[in-house]
């Protein structure tokens, strides 16, 4: 009976990694309004 116990805990692992790189996207997203700012205060 405890050997069937070990098995479902490995499958569950693989799936932490995944929602990790859906952070990084909208990182991009911010730097691009910076630029824009500073090139209307030189004008």
């Amino acid at each position: 009976a405890p050997a069937p116990t070990p098995e479902p805990s490995a499958p569950a692992a693989p799936a932490a990694p995944a929602p990790a790189p859906a952070a990084p996207a909208p990182a991009p997203v911010a730097p691009a309004p910076s630029p824009v700012d500073s090139g209307a205060s030189a004008e």
